[in-house]
């Protein structure tokens, strides 16, 4: 039967489990890279039926002839500037290039003031093939279900981005998200999504922090610094958030799937704070059934799940759900 990607990330992650080193590690991370970079038609070639041990084992040697191989060899000399740290042995800023020309059409913005567009932009990001989300702070503390909000997103078939009426579905204030419904079915592109998280895991996030020039998105990377939920479900990066990021879309580096969304800053460390993928997509999911006389129910399924208790998968927990509860 076809050896497909799963079953090579699946055998990755056991062969990790066993890896006694870091070298080991990071050539296991290494091969997961490469694999995530094969098409479907590729993988659909390898014609093998292996067990999982005889993949894992296949993979230990392999990683063993890399390790050897990487002890005798001189490593790559980095170029000087930004984006010269590497990832799986390639730049991390070449990798970025080429994921944001996908990465960046589940992007979006809404004007901070419609009637004046130079005070700036607020980030969304589109979750699903008719829903966005965005922050539910400051700026969106008075936002009320029902709300007609207009966000500029992607146009899959002019490649630019358009304006699209939505309206305001849901409101979490403890996972800190709005949910925007637009009112054209199928008008926004629906990322791939992942919601494995793990320390040390590399992102890229696009934002809106650059107010100061005439097209504020900006692009920025770091990673995953805690997994550990707060009293919010939310977890941690390593690098600051700038104003204008609160909303905007966090990529996984490797594989360029939507891991979470930027909700602003930690207020000691003034780090990036982001809303897992699960939360946000459980929440999102518990408006789609609550429609009742063409009006949504979602106040109470938002003051539900605030007031309840949220699962969310994190890697390291053996593929079960951590349960937190809500304050």
């Amino acid at each position: 039967m076809p050896f497909t990607r799963e079953d090579a990330y699946t055998a990755i992650d056991k062969a990790a489990r066993q890896a006694l080193g870091a070298p080991e590690r990071r050539e296991l991370g290494r091969l997961r890279s490469r694999i995530g970079r094969l098409s479907n038609a590729t993988l659909a070639e390898v014609e093998l039926s292996w067990d999982l041990d005889y993949i894992v084992g296949f993979l230990e040697e392999e990683v063993d002839n890399a390790v050897a191989a990487a002890a005798t060899a001189q490593p790559p000399a980095a170029q000087p500037g930004a984006g010269s740290e590497l990832v799986c042995g390639t730049p991390i800023g070449d990798i970025i290039r080429g994921r944001l020309p996908n990465a960046s059409k589940h992007m979006a913005h809404l004007l901070c003031d419609a009637n004046d567009p130079a005070k700036g932009r607020e980030a969304a990001t589109v979750v699903s093939q008719d829903t966005l989300v965005t922050f539910a702070h400051e700026t969106h503390g008075s936002w009320h279900i029902g709300k007609k909000v207009t966000v500029m997103a992607h146009d899959e078939h002019n490649s630019h981005r358009r304006p699209i009426s939505c309206t305001v579905a849901g409101i979490d204030k403890t996972l800190d998200v709005v949910a925007l419904k637009a009112h054209e079915s199928g008008a926004l592109v629906a990322p791939d999504v992942d919601s494995t998280l793990y320390a040390g895991l590399s992102y890229f996030l696009l934002g809106q922090s650059t107010q100061a020039q005439s097209d504020p998105s900006s692009v920025s990377h770091g990673v995953v610094s805690a997994t550990q939920l707060d009293a919010h479900l939310h977890v941690r990066g390593d690098i600051q958030s700038g104003v204008g990021d609160s909303g905007g879309g966090v990529f996984a580096t490797h594989s360029g799937k939507l891991i979470a969304m930027c909700v602003g800053a930690d207020k000691q460390t003034k780090k990036a704070v982001f809303a897992p993928i699960a939360p946000v997509l459980q929440f999102v999911n518990s408006l789609a059934t609550t429609e009742v006389k063409g009006q949504s129910r979602s106040v109470a399924a938002a003051e539900g799940m605030s007031g309840g208790s949220h699962q969310l998968q994190v890697a390291g927990t053996g593929g079960k759900c951590v349960e937190v509860e809500a304050e």
